[in-house]
């Protein structure tokens, strides 16, 4: 199966990297959609995979069809309540371990669905910890995410989820990423904060254009953060204006993050000459999230 990405507008070289998707692949699902069992406020995990699956179906329909999370919001609510349930992310009112992810997505999209074409890959902190029988997949490394693998998950066109963690916290957010801007002015390959670098993404906590009054109606919202590397911590910070509030939507409700990159996953159908590739990138360029004892919401 081939898998040709020819909609995306890509610039990367020495000066920087310029790729955001197209909003009218992704669905808009809300996290506070998901109120059967109260899980809403910590639903970020699986209202992120819908919205990332959602473009990974849009962007392949003649492999996946619909199949992956339907056309409406009623079908992407549905596919969050079986990615939320006990049989994939467990999610809770306490959140959702973020070391089920690679299992659950697995799961749904290979065993549950049967779409085996599809690769997976991440990066997760190696303060992410994982417990038995959730160990950590061979294709997840264990290492801070890196910007030459966020930007190579881009290029692929692969859907993309990652969670931030808030700085003097353990409590974390789980969002899809939709792009990146970034101008590198003195051509050393790192982002610096004085390059003012745009990371976009679909936030669940305000995922739509549009609300009606407390149903979002799309189309799906791209906010939009400062991202730099920190050598501190070897980290990739992010700063963005977050929403506070739940549904119906009011404006006004927004804060500002202070928060770091701690964990990226991908899913990509490859072309057979970037098979190779993605595993180089997984190793070489090597709600609460509850992991081993945290959580993300």
């Amino acid at each position: 199966m081939a898998f040709v990405v020819c909609f995306l507008p890509v610039a990367a070289s020495a000066a920087g990297y310029t790729n955001v998707y197209s909003n009218s692949y992704f669905s808009w699902l809300d996290q506070y959609s998901l109120t059967n069992g109260n899980i809403g406020s910590q639903a970020c995990v699986p209202t992120s995979a819908v919205n990332a699956l959602t473009y990974l179906q849009n962007v392949a329909p003649g492999y996946f069809g619909t199949n992956l999370t339907g056309t409406n919001y009623d079908s992407w609510l549905s596919a969050g309540y079986t990615l939320a349930s006990p049989s994939y992310l467990n999610t809770t009112t306490n959140g959702t371990m973020l070391y089920r992810l690679p299992y659950a997505l697995n799961n749904y999209i290979i065993t549950n669905k049967g779409f085996s074409n599809v690769m997976f890959s991440g990066q997760f902190a190696t303060n992410n910890g994982w417990e038995s029988p959730y160990d950590r997949p061979t294709n997840v490394a264990a290492v801070n995410p890196t910007t030459a693998f966020l930007t190579n998950a881009l290029s692929l066109g692969s859907a993309v989820m990652f969670s931030i963690e808030y700085f003097g916290t353990n409590n974390g957010h789980e969002m899809t990423l939709t792009g990146l801007r970034w101008d590198d002015t003195n051509a050393n390959g790192i982002i610096e904060f004085e390059e003012n670098a745009r990371l976009f993404f679909i936030d669940p906590l305000d995922s739509s254009t549009n609300y009606s009054p407390e149903t979002p109606t799309g189309p799906a919202k791209f906010s939009e953060g400062q991202i730099w590397y920190e050598p501190t911590n070897s980290s990739l910070r992010l700063t963005y204006e977050q929403y506070t509030n739940g549904l119906p939507y009011e404006s006004g409700y927004y804060s500002s993050t202070n928060s770091f990159i701690d964990a990226i996953y991908t899913m990509t159908i490859p072309e057979p000459s970037t098979s190779a590739l993605l595993a180089l990138s997984v190793l070489g360029l090597a709600g609460y999230v509850i992991r081993a004892g945290r959580s993300r919401r």
